[in-house]
């Protein structure tokens, strides 16, 4: 169950990404036939500097998977 939620979020996440995109090369940003990647290149590398949202979701879960494994806190016993 928690996997297939997680692959919905992925799943929306990479919805969300097309969407910033596209609004990117509406609004005259981005070249049409540009690297994907591009926007989230650093500045001095000749990109955006955006930060792409699945790795951050990815370092969220995986920092909070750590902290429950560690058992500190009262609720996570």
């Amino acid at each position: 169950m928690m996997m297939m939620m997680m692959m919905m979020m992925v799943k929306e996440i990479e919805k969300t990404d097309r969407k910033m995109r596209k609004l990117l090369t509406v609004e005259g940003n981005h070249h049409p036939k540009a690297d994907i990647n591009r926007p989230y290149f650093k500045r001095p590398n000749g990109g955006h500097g955006l930060v792409k949202l699945e790795s951050t979701y990815n370092t969220t879960i995986a920092g909070l998977s750590e902290y429950n494994k560690q058992g500190k806190d009262r609720l996570t016993r």
